[in-house]
Formats: structure tokens, C-alpha cells, sequence
């Protein structure tokens, strides 16, 4: 066989679900499909352990077969949650433990310096872009997916080792976040999350000071 056949042959085997009876071809296919089942097994560790090696090679030769538009590995992982999500077809779980193991890796590549600040309940605050709020309705962070009342939990790169890591935070907390988007003050924000949340807004601005100040100090909240 020639290196145009050889090579066209390859093509075939892992683009489609042609099988090519040749030893090499196999063995190169079963490479780039390894390759993958490998990337997307250390990216998404949770979404992995819920759907079983099984379907997750099955989903793999899906994606091989569609197709990826990236030469970088480490683009893969990206493309592969785009193909599900758009072309492919997954349950709503899946979607959301998917996203929520992207949103780890979006804010870890981020390269984006924050520094620390003081805490002025009349200032207006927002976000860092090193954090990310998420609502769940399973126990996302245990694994545990039977279904169970709303998980709010946030995401953020920590400003003294750059890692990400994710905590639970309470309803008040997330409503709180949520609302500094809008360009409101930590006070108004605080009014909000008290209203939403049926909490006397005194109790609730002297139970959050501390984890607020917290969030500002450790660049949660810029």
C-alpha cells in the first residue's frame, strides 16, 4: 500500500465509522481516539464519572466523526463540550456538569491581575472576572446527582496561588453576587439579597460583613 493510500485509509477510519482492515491504520486510530478519551478524562473528571467510559467513547467517535476544527490538543476539550451541546445532543445534567467544569478552566487560563481592596459599603462593586456564580439542583461538588434543593456555588482563581477553587455559598451570597452586576452598591446589593431572601436586611448586613470583606480582599469582589 502506498503512503497516499496508507494515509486516505486513516483518514477514512477515524472521520467515519469505516473500518479499515489494516493493522497500522487500527493502531493509529486507536491512538487519536485514546489521545482524546484522555483529554476529555483529566478536563471533565465529574461529567466522565456520570456517564461511564462506555458512552464517553461512544461520544469521542461521535466527535472524531464530526470533526474538530482545532490542530491543539488542548483546544480539544472546548470543541468537544460545543459539539455536544449544539450538534450532538446531551440531558440537561450533563449539560450543566459540563459547564460547570468549563467555567474551572475558563478562569484558570484567564490571565487576568486583580488586586485586593478595601471595604466601603457606598462603593460600587462587581464581579471579578476570576469568579463565576452557578445555581445546581443536585449536589454538583459531592457528585451526588440525585436531585436535591438548589446548590448555588461560586467559582474563583485565588489571588496568592492562582488556582481555582469552588465553595457552596448560601442563597443570600449568590443573590448578593448577582446583583453587583447591575452596577448597585455592596449596600443596595445587600437590600436586594435581604428582600429576595425574606431576611431583616440589619441581620443580614452584620452576618455577610465578614465574607464580604472576605470576597474584596481576596479579589472576589473588584
Amino acid at each position: 500500500m502506498n503512503p497516499y493510500d496508507i494515509q486516505n485509509n486513516f483518514f477514512k477510519e477515524v472521520t467515519t465509522s469505516t473500518h479499515i482492515d489494516n493493522d497500522y491504520i487500527s493502531i493509529y486510530s486507536e491512538l487519536v481516539n485514546f489521545r482524546i478519551v484522555e483529554v476529555i478524562q483529566s478536563t471533565y473528571p465529574i461529567f466522565v464519572s456520570y456517564i461511564g467510559k462506555d458512552k464517553l467513547n461512544e461520544l469521542v467517535t461521535a466527535f472524531i466523526i464530526y470533526g474538530s476544527k482545532t490542530p491543539y490538543v488542548w483546544q480539544i476539550s472546548n470543541e468537544f463540550i460545543l459539539f455536544l451541546i449544539n450538534q450532538y445532543g446531551i440531558s440537561k445534567i450533563q449539560k450543566e456538569i459540563l459547564l460547570f467544569e468549563q467555567k474551572q478552566i475558563l478562569i484558570y487560563v484567564l490571565n487576568k491581575d486583580v488586586k485586593s481592596k478595601k471595604m466601603n459599603t457606598n462603593r460600587r462593586y462587581k464581579l471579578s472576572k476570576n469568579a463565576s456564580i452557578q445555581i445546581h439542583n443536585f449536589n454538583i461538588i459531592e457528585r451526588n446527582f440525585d436531585k436535591v434543593d438548589k446548590q448555588y456555588i461560586l467559582i474563583y482563581k485565588n489571588i496568592e496561588d492562582y488556582d481555582v477553587y469552588h465553595i457552596t455559598i448560601s442563597k443570600f451570597l449568590y443573590v448578593f453576587l448577582k446583583n453587583l452586576r447591575n452596577n448597585n452598591t455592596l449596600e443596595k446589593a445587600q437590600q436586594i439579597a435581604s428582600k429576595q431572601c425574606g431576611i431583616k436586611f440589619d441581620d443580614a448586613k452584620e452576618i455577610s460583613f465578614n465574607v464580604i470583606n472576605n470576597f474584596i480582599n481576596t479579589g472576589i469582589i473588584v
